[in-house]
């Protein structure tokens, strides 16, 4: 924490470790007045050759010019914390930022009045993280990424802010976890809910995704016909909500043709009667079940009705697989579990069926 007088001492100070030719440089400044939040940098640290890392744990200004001048060209890392950020600046920084390669936005409690845009438009870009959340609810920011090169996402938002991926990248990697807090889903508008379907369709090239409980229940309120397809998928790990996730399995399975992995987290924190899910007969199984799935995974199995129906479905249906694991909550009705398990018909001569 720092007095307003000893403000004064950070641009020296940073200016210091520029011609030093600093590397890694890591801000944090807390002043002792709550009404003052941004701290304004010094204009060399944008012309820094030797910049590769950036972690800023305060909000602060940078003056971008307009102009053509190429500003952080070595910066590869930037990890924002962030509370009450500039706007001009968050339309303008990620852009200047010519080999950015890993980039981590971290948001608590943004308190900004004006709706914010972040345009992260970095052909570069290779990872993104980014992690909202709040003491209130607010679904007004805006996050707009543009990256072909784009390998990893990671997004983790409890505001409902809007993210879209544009370009729709080749990702390795896509792990999903948006909810709101404390609105509930009855309380949302529809544009709120359609921002979940509206990020897959920019990430629809992904070979892995990964969707918590919380995820599935926006999608399973807007889903339409109009889901796309994701032919790269390979790996898929769903977290399974009463009511919620059950709707979504037969569509995710339908539009991901090429899946071999299916990994499925049960989560028992809401009960359901049978009327909330949906059966897996279908008049056309799967493409994916008969040709290429080859890992199912279960994880805290309760053995309610659904849950054994849809291991049946999928025992059944599955014509490649090599392997089924489950995972049960409780140890009491586990031997009789496994006993019914394996008396299944299974589809796939070379199955084995692990309990663990």
């Amino acid at each position: 924490m720092i007095s307003d007088d000893e403000i004064s001492h950070v641009v020296p100070w940073i200016s210091f470790a520029v011609e030093h030719k600093v590397r890694n440089l890591n801000l944090k400044v807390d002043i002792d007045r709550v009404s003052v939040w941004l701290v304004r940098l010094p204009q060399s640290l944008l012309t820094c050759s030797s910049l590769v890392e950036l972690t800023m744990l305060s909000d602060c200004i940078f003056d971008i010019p307009e102009s053509s001048v190429v500003c952080f060209p070595s910066l590869k890392i930037i990890f924002m914390s962030i509370r009450s950020p500039d706007g001009n600046l968050m339309k303008k920084l990620f852009r200047n930022c010519p080999v950015l390669e890993d980039l981590s936005i971290h948001g608590s409690n943004l308190n900004n009045e004006d709706e914010l845009t972040f345009d992260i438009n970095v052909p570069t870009l290779k990872m993104f993280r980014i992690w909202l959340g709040m003491d209130y609810y607010v679904s007004k920011h805006k996050f707009e990424i543009t990256s072909c090169n784009l390998k990893y996402l990671y997004i983790k938002d409890c505001t409902s802010s809007s993210v879209l991926v544009n370009d729709s990248p080749f990702l390795d990697v896509a792990s999903l976890d948006v909810r709101t807090m404390p609105v509930t889903i009855d309380e949302m508008d529809e544009l709120e809910i359609n921002r979940a379907t509206e990020l897959l369709r920019g990430i629809n090239c992904t070979k892995s995704l990964s969707l918590t409980a919380y995820t599935m229940e926006f999608i399973s309120l807007a889903i339409n016909d109009d889901m796309p397809t994701f032919s790269n998928l390979i790996h898929l790990e769903l977290g399974i909500k009463a009511c919620f996730g059950w709707k979504l399995l037969p569509c995710f399975l339908a539009i991901s043709p090429n899946l071999e992995v299916l990994i499925l987290e049960m989560d028992h924190g809401v009960e359901c009667t049978l009327d909330g899910f949906i059966g897996f007969e279908t008049k056309c199984v799967p493409s994916c079940l008969r040709l290429h799935l080859k890992v199912i995974e279960i994880t805290d199995m309760r053995g309610i009705c659904d849950e054994l129906k849809m291991v049946k479905y999928l025992l059944r249906n599955s014509e490649v697989l090599e392997k089924l694991e489950v995972s049960f909550a409780s140890s009491m009705k586990k031997k009789y579990l496994r006993r019914q398990i394996l008396n299944y018909y299974r589809g796939s001569p070379i199955c084995e069926i692990k309990f663990i």
